[in-house]
Order: C-alpha cells, then sequence, then structure tokens
C-alpha cells in the first residue's frame, strides 16, 4: 500500500461516513501503518455496574471515548466456561439474556478498531461480577407493546403502548440518548402513555416500557418491551406552555393570568401577532407583536381581565406566525360577586314612636332587611368596630399597631393579621393571637359587660376553633363554624373606669379565626339578638322588616320614647346575606307631639279617610310630602305612591 493510496482510502472512508478519524490522529496511524510503523492499541474501556439485573438477564454498560472508530466484543463466562461472546457491538451497553437463576457471572468488554491498520483492539476492561435473582414462582406479567411515537417536536414527544394486564399494574418507561445513556426513568405511570420533555432538538432517542404489579407478593413485573426509536425533527416550531388561561377576580376588580410562548430555529426579526377575540370586552393582551427572538428565549404574554359585573367570559387568543400552523389560546374568566356590607348611617325623622332608618346602598342587592331592638334599660354601647373594610391581607403581624388600620385607638393584640375584610387570629405555625379593647368605661355596667362578635373559623379545615372572652373576672367560650355567624356574650367585669376586654383565639397552631366585626355595650344588652327572619314581625320593642328594596325605611309603633338600636342586613341576589351592618342607636323623642299611628298622615291621633285623601293629593301633584313629616311614607320608602295609598286604606278597614 502507497502513501498516495492510502490518502485517497482514508478520504473516502470518511466521506462515505463509515468511520470517523478524530483530530489527525487516526490519519496518523493509518501513515505510521502504510510506513511500516508499530500501531497504538486503543484505550480499554471501563466496565461499569450491570442494571437491570433480574433471574435470567442484565444490562452490561461500559464508558469508552475511542480515538478511532470501533466495535465491541462482550464477554460473559461463569467459572470456567464461556457464556456469551458478542462482537461488533455498536452501543455502550448490551442485554444479556438466557441465564440461569441465582448464578454468578463474570462480564468484561474490549475495544476493537473497525480498520485494523488503524489501532490494535484494547486490552479486556476490568470484570464486573453479576449475579443473577433468585427463581420466583410468581406469574410475570406480559410486556407491553410499545406504539410508534406520536406528537413528536422539536424537543418532545408522547410515547404510548398497549397492555392487557393480568392484575392491577402501572408503568416505568426508560428514554436513552444515542449513546446509551439513560436521560430519563419515569416510575409509577397509571395510564398508557407519557408525554417525554425536555430532550434536545435533532437528537435521537430510544424508548422502552416494562410493567409493574401493585402487588409485588402476587406477580412479577415484566420484561423490558421492545425498544422504539424517536428522531427529533430540527424544523422551526412554536408552541405554548398553557392553552386554557384560567383568571378569577372580583367584578369590577382586575385579575392577571399569562401563557408563553416558545421556539426553535425561528427566524429572528420576523414576528409573531396574537390576536385577542373577545365577544365582552373584558381581556386585554400586555402584548400583541412579538420577535422570533424573544419567542426562542421564552416570551409571556399577560393577559388582563377587567370585568364590570360578576359571571363567566370567554374569549381567545390566536398566536400567528409566518409558515407557522396559528395556535389557539383559550382565555376563561370567572368574575365573582362583590358583596359589600351595608354601613347604617344614625336616625332620621325621630318622632314619639318612629324614625327613618338610613343606610349605604350596596351592589348585588335584592332586598335589605332591618331589625331594630329596644335596648335594654342598662346597656349602652361602648364600643364598636367594623373590620370588613379592611381590604388588605398581610403576613406581617399587626398587634402592636392597629391604631393604623381600626376606628378606635388603643387597641392591642398578638398575632393578629388583616385577612381581606376580616383580622384573622393565629397563625399556620402557631397559636395564642388575642386582641384587646382600649380601655372601657364599666362603672355603671352593674358588673356586666356585653360583647358582640361576627366571626367564623379561616378554613373548613380549622376544626373546633373557638374564642375566648375575658376580662379580669370571667370569661366566656364561642365555638365558630365555617360560616359567619353573630355571636352574643354576657361576661361578668369590676364595675369600674379603665377596664379592658380580651378575645382571644385558641391557643394551638392551625386553629385560625376571622373577626369580621364587634361590639361592646356596658350592662346586659342581650336584647340586641335579632328574632327570627319573617317577612313581618314583631312589637312595639322587637321589629324585623324584610323584602326593603330602597336603602332608607321608616319604622312606626314603637315604644314611644324608646330607646332602639337598629341594623340592616343585604339579601343579596344569589340568593346569600350580608353580615348585618354596624350598630346605631335612636333615643325617640318629642314628647309633646301625639302619638304617632300607622297610616296617620296628618298627626291627628287617627287613620281615617282624610289621610287616604291627603295621600291621593300628594300622588296628584295637589299637596307635598314634605308637609307631613315622612308620614306620608307609610310603606316606609321615598317618595308616596299607590303603595302607600294601599296600606292606609288596609289599615282604616281593619279597625
Amino acid at each position: 500500500m502507497n502513501k498516495l493510496f492510502t490518502t485517497a482510502v482514508v478520504t473516502l472512508l470518511m466521506s462515505s461516513g463509515l468511520y470517523t478519524v478524530a483530530q489527525s490522529d487516526g490519519f496518523q496511524s493509518l501513515l505510521n501503518a502504510e510506513q511500516g510503523a508499530p500501531t497504538a492499541a486503543l484505550e480499554a474501556p471501563v466496565m461499569d455496574e450491570a442494571s437491570e439485573v433480574t433471574e435470567s438477564s442484565f444490562v452490561a454498560n461500559w464508558s469508552h471515548t475511542p480515538t478511532v472508530s470501533c466495535t465491541y466484543t462482550l464477554l460473559v463466562t461463569s467459572g470456567n466456561a464461556t457464556i456469551v461472546e458478542e462482537t461488533g457491538i455498536t452501543d455502550l451497553y448490551y442485554c444479556v439474556t438466557g441465564l440461569s437463576s441465582s448464578a454468578r457471572y463474570t462480564v468484561k468488554v474490549k475495544a476493537v478498531p473497525v480498520l485494523a491498520d488503524m489501532a490494535d483492539e484494547s486490552d479486556w476492561s476490568n470484570a464486573v461480577v453479576v449475579n443473577t435473582l433468585a427463581a420466583s414462582t410468581l406469574p410475570r406479567l406480559d410486556a407491553p407493546v410499545l406504539d410508534e411515537a406520536t406528537n413528536v417536536e422539536a424537543t418532545s414527544f408522547t410515547a404510548s403502548w398497549t397492555h392487557t394486564a393480568a392484575q392491577a399494574c402501572t408503568y416505568t418507561l426508560m428514554v436513552q440518548n444515542h449513546y446509551g445513556g439513560v436521560v430519563l426513568e419515569q416510575e409509577d405511570i397509571t395510564e398508557k402513555s407519557f408525554n417525554v420533555t425536555d430532550m434536545i432538538m435533532g437528537e435521537t432517542y430510544s424508548f422502552r416500557v416494562k410493567a409493574v404489579p401493585v402487588n409485588a407478593t402476587t406477580a412479577q413485573e415484566s420484561l423490558w418491551s421492545e425498544v422504539q426509536t424517536v428522531y427529533l425533527p430540527t424544523e422551526p416550531g412554536m408552541r405554548v406552555d398553557i392553552t386554557n388561561v384560567e383568571i378569577n377576580c372580583a367584578e369590577g376588580a382586575e385579575g392577571r393570568g399569562s401563557f408563553m410562548i416558545s421556539g426553535e430555529y425561528l427566524d429572528e426579526d420576523a414576528v409573531a401577532t396574537i390576536t385577542l377575540n373577545d365577544p365582552n370586552g373584558v381581556f386585554r393582551l400586555g402584548k400583541t407583536v412579538v420577535s422570533g427572538y424573544s419567542i426562542m428565549a421564552d416570551a409571556v404574554i399577560n393577559v388582563y381581565f377587567t370585568p364590570a359585573t360578576a359571571g363567566d367570559y370567554h374569549a381567545t387568543a390566536t398566536v400567528s406566525f409566518p409558515g407557522l400552523d396559528p395556535i389557539v389560546v383559550n382565555i376563561n374568566g370567572h368574575a365573582s360577586m362583590v358583596k359589600e356590607v351595608p354601613v347604617m348611617q344614625e336616625a332620621s325623622d325621630i318622632h314619639p314612636t318612629s324614625f327613618r332608618a338610613t343606610w349605604t346602598p350596596v351592589r348585588n342587592v335584592e332586598s335589605y332587611t332591618l331589625y331594630v331592638d329596644a335596648v335594654s334599660q342598662d346597656a349602652v354601647e361602648l364600643l364598636s368596630e367594623d373590620f370588613t373594610g379592611l381590604t388588605q391581607t398581610s403576613t406581617v403581624n399587626i398587634g402592636n399597631y392597629m391604631d393604623n388600620f381600626l376606628s378606635n385607638p388603643g387597641w392591642t393584640g398578638k398575632r393578629v393579621f388583616l385577612e381581606n375584610g376580616a383580622l384573622r387570629l393565629n397563625e399556620r405555625t402557631a397559636g395564642g393571637g388575642y386582641i384587646t379593647t382600649p380601655e372601657l368605661d364599666l362603672s355603671k355596667s352593674g358588673g356586666l359587660v356585653t360583647v358582640k362578635i361576627n366571626a367564623k373559623s379561616y378554613s373548613t379545615t380549622d376544626r373546633n376553633v373557638w374564642l375566648t372572652v375575658k376580662t379580669d373576672t370571667d370569661s366566656k367560650q364561642i365555638t365558630l363554624t365555617d360560616e359567619a355567624t353573630d355571636y352574643t356574650v354576657v361576661v361578668g367585669c369590676i364595675a369600674a373606669k379603665a377596664q379592658k376586654v380580651t378575645i382571644a383565639a385558641r391557643d394551638e397552631a392551625t386553629k385560625r379565626a376571622l373577626l369580621y366585626n364587634v361590639a361592646f355595650f356596658s350592662g346586659d344588652a342581650t336584647a340586641m339578638n335579632a328574632p327570627a327572619r319573617a317577612s313581618e314581625q314583631g312589637d312595639s320593642t322587637s321589629r324585623v322588616i324584610t323584602g326593603i328594596t330602597d336603602n332608607t325605611y321608616v319604622v312606626t309603633d314603637l315604644t314611644r320614647g324608646g330607646s332602639f338600636n337598629f341594623k340592616v342586613e343585604a339579601n343579596y341576589t344569589d340568593g346569600t346575606k350580608s353580615m348585618a351592618s354596624n350598630i346605631e342607636t335612636v333615643t325617640l323623642g318629642g314628647e309633646d307631639e301625639p302619638e304617632w299611628k300607622r297610616g296617620d298622615v296628618n298627626g291627628d291621633g287617627n287613620v281615617d279617610i282624610e289621610d287616604v285623601n291627603i295621600i291621593i293629593n300628594i300622588i296628584l301633584g295637589k299637596d307635598s310630602a314634605d308637609n307631613y313629616n315622612g308620614r306620608a311614607q307609610v310603606m316606609g320608602n321615598p317618595g308616596v305612591d299607590v303603595a302607600d295609598m294601599n296600606e292606609v286604606i288596609n289599615i282604616v278597614l281593619a279597625q
């Protein structure tokens, strides 16, 4: 062989891909061989521990970095007998099968050059001992049958298989690269497919599957399936990480979601357009144009949701890039109903037996329910706080600076947190939260203080949650439920000035409580308990009025000159109701006025045809309701209409 011929052969072999010359070493070896120089031996492979050992097989693994193209010869022996001698292996692993159970085998490997003139074969590697497993009497599950890979993209594919199991089983999937290295071994797969992600574009992979019984005492896992090969493409590609964006927020507020556009081998200067199809006009995209460069670096598209009213909304965003199929992203928004709590105002139009209650209107209301109760003779409201206006949520304890958030100065506490419309006592990892009032004047309390609380447990998992209301001399316990509820307790106290009352949560981690409003009274004010709901119920000392559609109502026929507490609840359009408003107190006055009967528009002490005529004249515009100090609004609503006239007629007929 002359030098010119040798060079031509090497060039031909390199161009045909039959073997690779690493740098110039192989070529120099060939020249050395042509010139009669001795060739160097390949470095011996390094044998690794065997894997996937069963009673009749194992996988031999080794490491090797060849300097010239080579294959491998594997030798398996038992004692002095040769069991397997396999030549021409091109991978860095080999599955040895057909072995005996509970047997000891020795395995080693050597590298053999493709062309003998390039190098000498290596020495044998180190030897590794493999002990096969003992034979099992349990039946072996059948091996799964692989399907061809589907959804093959630049960096991912879906492996799937068919299998009929004799008993409940899961599956183990192994993915290897073209060198035989394991890049993924996924266990406990319950479906007959698995989406393999984060692979390398343009690489070749193989995968195989085995079935593993759920109960290992009744069956053996199956043998590995046959190997399926997957070739990942290198063409330009684009995808999104989320095809269904879900956004939740309250009506009138703004919610936000996002999806990410990724891609490979895109034109960096070309742009994708994101088109929004939003029939209700409640969504907005943060970006509508993004470059190919940004997509390949993972472009995040923010979606903003600003619903004016409660409900469910849907839109789509279509991502289009030149030369690629468009991608549609579904956008779903849920706007929850805002449930504001009405705020009771001071009483107006006060007369000996009546007054007007007025409160702030709130949205999403079907009607209001008004509660009026006589104040206990000795009970005087000293302090109240409504926490429902606290819109923040904080993980920081505000116990030492509650004055920044509450109406009355002087509150103190421990483990107190803002919880968007409430105060929360306790945290997940610690208990012992409490709040303590400013100093109260209980000198005229008769040794009793009444505490009214609207509260609930923090979540449905916080069972056995309670609050303790305590003074220096007494305490009472309240067991909370999952729903906000009104509680009233009367606690003994020292009848003196500068006394404090504490509301404490259960001293245990996770036993958290939410407080929505509190009120404190000097003396026994248990008459404030609201009576049962009814369309119209009560007497001259306690009243419940339901079905009010306006934010004001005139309450009549009360105890002359009496003092009354009153509050209101909103009944929402979805069938739920609000927490009670703050409590206001009114003392009826005008002792010199004659007693006002309901329907007595002219105030003469009688309800008769004259009162009916006055209302008719007001409706016809011949008289003004302002002349009758609110008595013409018999139904309690602003304005005078036929409903007020009919009510007076009914009163006259009932006499």
